[in-house]
C-alpha cells in the first residue's frame, strides 16, 4: 500500500463482518494522505447499503456533487 501515490478514499461499513473496520483503518493508515469515511449500521457493501451517504462522500472526492439518488 505504501507504493500508492494517488489520492485515495477508503470507504468502510462499521459493521462489516467480512473485513472489520480495523482493516479499513489499516488500509487508510498505510496509504500516504488517504482519507477514510466509515458508515454506521453498514456492513460490507456501503454503495448498496448506504447509497446516499456513500454518494455524498465519494462524489466530492471525485470532483462532482452528489444529488439525490433515484
Amino acid at each position: 500500500m505504501a507504493s500508492i501515490k494517488v489520492p485515495t478514499l477508503v470507504v468502510w461499513g462499521k459493521q462489516d463482518k467480512l473485513l472489520p473496520i480495523a482493516s479499513g483503518e489499516r488500509y487508510a493508515a498505510g496509504i500516504a494522505g488517504a482519507k477514510m469515511v466509515s458508515f454506521e449500521k453498514c456492513g460490507h457493501v456501503p454503495p448498496v447499503e448506504k447509497t446516499e451517504e456513500f454518494l455524498a462522500a465519494v462524489m466530492p472526492f471525485l470532483g462532482g456533487v452528489a444529488g439525490p439518488a433515484h
